[in-house]
């Protein structure tokens, strides 16, 4: 009698269960709220009359004065505006933190990156408005400089809001590229060994530019024993006390030399 192996949850499952519980409860469920409600005439729950209805999507459909649909084209806009900004500002931050071989000036330049987190919305919006108001610090300066006549008009419409919500998104731009890009670029997960790989195809560089590539600890595993290069066996075959390393990358793969 056979019976049927249970699947037990993995420990990676484990580890993504708060996160994928956290995203369901903090985004899914209020949005799929949302969407029920906007079929009703009212709120259910405090108005026991509230019927069916699609009114709310007519009334949007039938815009005649534009401002629903002005709403919805200046939200989408400032947000594709404010996503491209902040990668362009977070990608180069973010691949130069991932490739940083020192510890101390990877720590200093994540403590000034996460720095904005720690203070409040609030103080940051006041913050804003001092730079950016009439009287503030660039219009004062240009003034005083005889650049211009009048203050530039930095508040109150949507150059301020991107620039606001520049400010409070590159932060989690860089920390969530930090991750993808120390993985996929080989400080996270690179494996050099004797065979060859006919997809990657073969390489060779010197000791500085393994330096470069890997963190001190994967460098010490792949380095050759002795003194030289870590280069590709093709044109070293003479030197016998160099090792022959050729990158190849994978998640399951341990960082360290194939023999």
């Amino acid at each position: 009698m056979t019976t049927a192996a249970v699947s037990r949850p993995t420990p990676i499952a484990w580890l993504i269960a708060p996160a994928l519980l956290l995203f369901v409860l903090l985004f899914v469920l209020p949005f799929g709220v949302m969407a029920v409600m906007s079929f009703f005439s009212g709120n259910p729950i405090s108005n026991p009359n509230a019927v069916l209805t699609t009114r709310h999507y007519e009334r949007f459909i039938d815009d005649s004065a534009g401002i629903f649909h002005d709403a919805l084209w200046s939200t989408l806009r400032i947000g594709l505006v404010t996503t491209v900004i902040a990668l362009l500002i977070g990608y180069p931050l973010a691949r130069w933190m991932a490739r940083m071989q020192s510890r101390l000036g990877h720590a200093l330049v994540l403590m000034a990156v996460i720095a904005p987190m720690l203070t409040g919305i609030v103080v940051r919006t006041f913050a804003w408005m001092t730079i950016l108001q009439d009287k503030g610090v660039i219009n004062i300066t240009l003034m005083s400089w005889g650049l211009i006549e009048k203050p530039l008009p930095l508040m109150y419409n949507e150059f301020g809001t991107v620039v606001a919500l520049v400010h409070i998104y590159v932060p989690f731009m860089v920390l969530t590229l930090i991750g993808v890009i120390g993985f996929s670029s080989g400080k996270g997960e690179p494996v050099f060994e004797k065979k060859g790989n006919p997809k990657l195809g073969r390489v060779e560089k010197s000791d500085a530019e393994w330096k470069a590539l890997l963190t001190p600890d994967q460098y010490d595993v792949t380095r050759r024993k002795g003194s030289g290069s870590a280069r590709d066996r093709e044109g070293t075959a003479a030197d016998p006390g160099v090792e022959h390393l050729e990158p190849v990358v994978g998640p399951d793969r341990p960082a360290e030399v194939v023999r």
